[in-house]
């Protein structure tokens, strides 16, 4: 047989399988620790909550009263926080979800994507009204081995994808 292209998944393979926070929207600087799922070993929750810790936020009033874990179906989280005596929803997840619950759009996705970034949407619910607040851009970093393989690939007339 013959090989011509070599097709793989990045993340783990090029990557190191780590997420690392490179980006995130003004509105969300201040709030973003309310997002965070507990005690979670996702690597989105553990890559903001590291970004919080080194930024030195943390929750500075409210209770958490409901937690929604990542579904793959609706393809966002949440957690549920009582502020002031009002539920209030911390919802992050796809953009094209959160864009469609907030009816919204933010052209800095197609930004951050082309940079090779995974981006999360992010949007809070008092009672029905949806708001839209932006996104966090996350940068899994590539291993040192993965441009010299890429090479040796490219030497051997191999199409890697």
């Amino acid at each position: 047989g013959a090989v011509e292209y070599v097709i793989f998944d990045k993340t783990g393979t090029l990557t190191k399988g780590s997420l690392e926070v490179n980006y995130v929207s003004d509105k969300l600087r201040t709030i973003l620790p309310y997002f965070i799922l507990p005690n979670s070993m996702d690597p989105v929750e553990r890559a903001i909550d590291e970004w919080c810790k080194n930024n030195k936020l943390s929750i500075k009033d409210g209770v958490l009263i409901n937690i929604a874990p990542f579904n793959y179906k609706t393809r966002r989280s949440s957690t549920i926080w009582k502020l002031n005596g009002k539920d209030v929803e911390f919802t992050k997840g796809a953009p094209e979800v959160i864009f469609a619950l907030t009816k919204s759009k933010d052209d800095v996705v197609s930004s951050l994507t082309s940079k090779g970034m995974r981006v999360i949407a992010f949007a809070t619910r008092k009672g029905r009204r949806w708001k839209y607040l932006g996104v966090v851009g996350f940068k899994d970093p590539v291993k040192e081995t993965a441009r010299q393989a890429l090479d040796e690939m490219k030497k051997a007339h191999l199409i890697p994808i």
